[in-house]
């Protein structure tokens, strides 16, 4: 979700484990373990969850929204509260969980992160306007944001 909904009063690893008994997960230290270390909170994980950075507290949430190892993910504006170091740590994980199957729906208002996706719909009044690739609206590593307002212009 947008907003952070984990547990304040719990750690971080805590967290883990609960969201991990919801999903009756076996061996629920070695899947913690690993999910710890695929996003980058090892060494957050006696931290209570209410004394992370907003950054952490993003990559909790995707923790636990991974625990279970979905093949569906939707994820609502996940880097709002990151800074730049934190985005990298996010978009890393995305790609990773990307290559092992998982589909992702990210819904985003920063232009700049379609950069890291392969198709996109724009959305208008709660209506798809148009869908494409991304790579249609590249020009080198750079998005054509002009030439992406302009598109979305002519649908409305």
């Amino acid at each position: 979700p947008q907003t952070f909904c984990m547990y304040n009063d719990l750690t971080v690893k805590e967290n883990l484990l609960y969201t991990s008994a919801v999903y009756r997960i076996n061996k629920k230290e070695e899947q913690i373990n690993k999910i710890l270390s695929v996003c980058h909170l090892e060494s957050k994980k006696n931290v209570l969850a209410g004394n992370l950075s907003g950054g952490y507290r993003q990559l909790l949430s995707l923790a636990c929204a991974i625990v279970h190892e979905p093949e569906f993910i939707i994820l609502d504006e996940p880097t709002s509260a990151m800074d730049p170091i934190f985005r990298k740590k996010f978009w890393s994980i995305i790609k990773k969980l990307n290559k092992q199957g998982s589909t992702i729906l990210l819904i985003t208002h920063f232009l700049e992160e379609l950069l890291e996706c392969d198709t996109f719909s724009c959305l208008s009044n709660g209506c798809i306007k148009f869908d494409g690739l991304v790579s249609e609206f590249k020009v080198g590593n750079i998005l054509d944001i002009d030439n992406l307002i302009l598109k979305l212009k002519k649908e409305v």
